[in-house]
């Protein structure tokens, strides 16, 4: 009898014992903190990407306002200047401090159109310096040949420095010619030789033979 009630006790318990409830698990959430610490971390990302892109228009747009000129010879602050596109002779002089005293004015043409990367030398008076070439074009923007002596002819102009103005002064030159020489140097760079003028349709050697006397390079 002892052994039945203590197996209705046993089996009484059983029937009052709640059900173990199995729900399935839930996502674990994500801290506030560790999304605001992702978004942030965008953000910068998004941030940094659109500063080097902005720099780099910054750059691009820089390159394209400025050219670089070399300036040297009789002038007072002889120097690399920066200057903007279009920019002429007469604009790198005057950020060069203006020429000189002894400066020989009659060899610059301060109306020469400059490119970047240009390197102008201006003359002293009675000077036969070196030419002032363009890095980039290769047309001189100011002339080292020296003036005629006193007594003496007129020396040779130098073909990659004359101006048109000086060249429709040479005999069997007109405004027209002149014209086609300096279109011709600016688009072909400097002459290696007066001969040169040959590829200018018009002058023959005949001509060439005669402006030897008046031109050189």
């Amino acid at each position: 009898m002892f052994a039945a009630l203590a197996l209705l006790g046993f089996w009484y318990l059983r029937q009052i014992q709640p059900a173990t409830v199995l729900t399935p698990t839930q996502p674990a959430s994500i801290p506030k903190s560790a999304r605001q610490t992702r978004q942030g971390m965008v953000g910068q990302v998004s941030s940094s990407t659109s500063s080097k892109q902005e720099m780099k228009q910054s750059t691009t747009v820089a390159k394209k306002t400025i050219i670089w000129v070399d300036v040297q010879g009789a002038v007072n602050q002889p120097g690399v200047y920066q200057l903007a596109p279009g920019s002429r002779l007469d604009h790198a002089v005057r950020m060069a401090g203006g020429l000189t005293g002894n400066a020989d004015r009659r060899q610059v043409n301060l109306a020469q159109s400059l490119t970047d990367g240009t390197a102008v030398y201006i003359p002293q008076q009675g000077e036969q310096g070196p030419l002032a070439a363009s890095a980039s074009s290769g047309v001189p923007a100011a002339s080292a040949t020296s003036g005629p002596a006193d007594g003496a002819s007129e020396a040779p102009k130098n073909l990659n420095s004359v101006s048109q103005a000086e060249l429709e002064e040479i005999s069997g030159i007109g405004p027209k010619r002149a014209q086609e020489i300096i279109a011709y140097r600016e688009s072909h760079g400097p002459f290696q030789s007066v001969d040169d003028l040959k590829e200018i349709s018009g002058i023959g050697e005949k001509t060439i033979a005669n402006l030897k006397t008046a031109l050189t390079v």
